[in-house]
């Protein structure tokens, strides 16, 4: 009886405590805004015209714009008596991608015009989070994501549309963040989330008659909400 009676009642205390909310795995999505500052800047800078040198002014603006960012994620996590720690991996897509028109002025009173547009590649986070269950149901965290892109600069001729000069390279950001989530029972799971992109650079050097170091980085304020099945 003993060796039937023990393992029913070590898996009736797994039972519950798999049942406790924030337990095991999940999947899920999520969608919202972000809004995202780039700054640009031009240097070293010459305009060939006619065999002449002209020497242009260097150029650094800041602009920001606002865009929709969806993913998907999934990760597993522990209630530990009110203590929670997990760990999430996701990939997000971004809209928000940037393009500046600059007229650069020369020395000489000429200017020239350049169309600078950076990419913002689906990302790859991963998420050690940590938080605190309350009110049996809510639990509020924080997270320390690292996400991995394939980000592209691109520079443009604005009167001729050609691409004269262009980089692309894998980065990684830090993107910390924190969020509040409520167990609605039934495995269902809502969750609003801020997180901050510290944001990478990228720079290439264009070449023929305008040449220029092209520099362009950016970082990212994101509001999103999710939803996610427990299992």
């Amino acid at each position: 009886m003993k060796k039937i009676l023990l393992p029913l009642l070590a898996m009736t205390a797994m039972s519950t405590a798999d049942a406790t909310p924030f337990n095991g795995f999940y999947l899920g999505a999520q969608a919202g805004i972000a809004k995202r500052i780039t700054t640009t800047s031009l240097s070293n800078q010459t305009l060939t015209v006619n065999n002449s040198t002209i020497t242009e002014v260097d150029y650094n603006k800041k602009n920001r714009s606002t865009g929709f960012v969806y993913g998907l994620m999934g990760g597993y996590g522990r209630n530990l008596s009110g203590l929670y720690v997990g760990g999430e991996l996701g990939v997000n897509f971004s809209q928000n991608n940037k393009t500046q028109t600059q007229s650069v002025l020369g020395t000489n009173g000429s200017t020239y015009s350049v169309k600078t547009q950076y990419k913002h590649g689906p990302a790859l986070v991963f998420a050690p989070r940590v938080g605190a269950v309350f009110a049996n149901s809510y639990l509020a965290y924080a997270r320390l994501g690292l996400s991995v892109s394939r980000d592209q600069i691109q520079n443009y001729d604005v009167t001729t549309g050609n691409n004269f000069s262009s980089s692309k390279k894998t980065k990684l950001t830090f993107v910390p963040g924190v969020g509040v989530e409520k167990d609605f029972g039934n495995h269902m799971l809502l969750r609003l989330e801020y997180n901050y992109n510290t944001g990478s650079q990228l720079s290439a050097d264009s070449t023929g008659v305008y040449q220029a170091k092209q520099n362009m980085k950016y970082s990212a304020h994101a509001l999103k909400l999710g939803v996610a099945w427990q299992f």
